[in-house]
C-alpha cells in the first residue's frame, strides 16, 4: 500500500514516516488545526453576545439567523405579513351610495370605488346649497357662498395676498422709541435698536458683573469682561480627583490633581488586565469565576476578570440548559372560577381557563351588581 501526507498528498519517501512526507507538512496541519478550534469558539461567543439563533420566517418559512429575537428573515416579508394581518381583521361593508357589500382595504372606508364617493358628494352639496352664506370677500370685494362662520377669503389666493400686504404695512410703519443714552424720541423700522446713533451706542454704558472675577464695572452693551486678562482667563472650578480624592481648583475639565495620580492609574491598570480602578478605598482583590486569576477592582458586584470570561459562562450554562430540557418540572392544575374545569397554570395570577370564561364571568358580575342597585333604589 502506497501512505499518501495526510496535509499536501504526496507520496511518502521517508522511512519511518506513515502519516505525513516531512515535519513542515505535520507542523503545519497542526497549526490549521488549532485555528479551526478558535473559530469554533469564536462563532459560539458571538451567537451567545448577539443572541444568533437559526429560526424560520413567518411569511416564507425561509431558514435565517436571527439576530435578538427576529421573527422575518426581510422588511419586505414583515410589511407583506402586516398588511395581510389587518386584512384578515376587516369586516365587510356597504357602500353608501350604492348599497353594495365589498371588502375595505381599510377601516374607515364607505364607498366600493372613486365614482360612488365623487356622485354621492356631488349629490350631497347639492342638496345643501340652501345652507350656504353669501358674504364678501375681505382680499377682492366678491360675493362668495361658504360653509363655515369662519371663512372670510373666496380663495386661497385672496388669503395669501392679503397676508402679505398686511405684513409689509406693518413692516415699513416706522416704531418712535427714546434713545437709552441721550434720552431724545427717534423713529426706527427695526425694533432690535435701542439707540439713535453709533455715537450714542458706544458711549453708553451699563454696571455689569465680570464673569471670571466678578467685579462690578460700567460696561457697553455686549461686554462681559472687565478687561483683556479676565477674558483669556478662564474661571476656576473646584474638582476632586478620581484617584486620591483630594479637592483642586483647576480651569478646564480635569479627573486627576497631578501626574504622579495618572501614572499610578495607569500601572494599576497594566497590573490588573485593563480594569479601570478610580478609588483607592474601595480596591479590593477577588478571584475570577472562571480562570480563578486574582484582580483589583472597586465594584462590590464585579464576579470576573475580563468580558470574555463573562461569556465563556454564559455559554456554558446554556449547554447544560439544552441538555435539561426534557426533564420539565410537573405541571401545576387549578380549577377555573367559571366553569369548574382544570387547566395548567401558565401564571401565578390565572384564574380563569380561557378568555370566554372570564368574559361570561364578568358579564355575570356586572347583572347581579345591576339587580342589587334596582332593589336598593325600589
Amino acid at each position: 500500500m502506497m501512505n499518501l501526507c495526510l496535509n499536501c498528498g504526496r507520496k511518502i519517501t521517508e522511512e519511518g514516516r506513515t502519516s505525513f512526507c516531512s515535519s513542515e507538512c505535520q507542523l503545519s496541519s497542526y497549526v490549521s488545526g488549532i485555528q479551526a478550534e478558535e473559530e469554533l469558539v469564536n462563532t459560539n461567543i458571538r451567537k451567545i453576545a448577539y443572541k444568533i439563533r437559526i429560526k424560520e420566517c413567518k411569511y416564507c418559512n425561509k431558514e435565517f439567523e436571527s439576530i435578538r429575537g427576529r421573527k422575518y428573515c426581510s422588511d419586505e416579508c414583515f410589511r407583506v405579513f402586516r398588511l395581510r394581518a389587518v386584512r384578515r381583521n376587516l369586516v365587510p361593508t356597504t357602500c353608501k351610495y350604492c348599497g353594495r357589500v365589498f371588502e375595505p382595504s381599510y377601516r374607515f372606508r364607505a364607498y366600493c370605488t372613486a365614482e360612488c364617493c365623487r356622485i354621492f358628494r356631488s349629490k350631497r352639496n347639492t342638496k345643501d346649497r340652501s345652507r350656504l352664506e353669501y358674504v364678501n370677500c375681505k382680499g377682492c370685494g366678491k360675493e362668495f357662498g361658504k360653509w363655515r362662520k369662519r371663512t372670510k377669503y373666496c380663495s386661497k389666493e385672496c388669503f395669501e395676498e392679503k397676508r402679505s400686504k398686511r405684513y409689509m404695512e406693518e413692516r415699513n410703519k416706522p416704531v418712535i422709541r427714546v434713545c437709552k443714552n441721550c434720552g431724545i424720541e427717534f423713529e426706527t423700522y427695526k425694533r432690535s435698536i435701542k439707540c439713535c446713533s453709533n455715537e450714542c451706542a458706544s458711549n453708553m454704558r451699563i454696571i455689569k458683573n465680570c464673569k471670571t472675577c466678578g467685579i462690578e464695572f460700567e460696561a457697553k452693551l455686549r461686554q462681559i469682561y472687565c478687561s483683556r486678562q479676565c477674558k483669556d482667563r478662564k474661571p476656576k472650578q473646584i474638582l476632586a480627583c478620581q484617584y486620591c480624592g483630594k479637592e483642586f481648583e483647576s480651569s478646564r475639565i480635569a479627573l486627576y490633581c497631578s501626574d504622579k495620580c495618572r501614572g499610578k492609574v495607569k500601572y494599576q491598570k497594566e497590573k490588573s488586565g485593563n480594569i479601570a480602578i478610580r478609588n483607592i478605598s474601595k480596591v479590593t482583590t477577588k478571584t475570577c469565576k472562571y480562570c480563578e486569576k486574582e484582580f483589583q477592582t472597586d465594584a462590590p458586584d464585579k464576579l470576573y476578570c475580563s468580558f470574555n470570561c463573562r461569556i465563556q459562562i454564559k455559554y456554558l450554562q446554556l449547554k447544560e440548559k439544552r441538555k435539561n430540557k426534557g426533564n420539565k418540572p410537573e405541571p401545576i392544575l387549578k380549577s377555573c372560577k367559571h366553569c369548574e374545569k382544570e387547566f395548567e397554570l401558565t401564571r401565578h395570577n390565572k384564574i380563569f381557563c380561557s378568555k370566554k370564561c372570564g368574559s361570561l364571568f364578568s358579564r355575570k358580575a356586572i347583572k347581579h351588581t345591576d339587580k342589587i342597585i334596582e332593589n336598593i333604589q325600589n
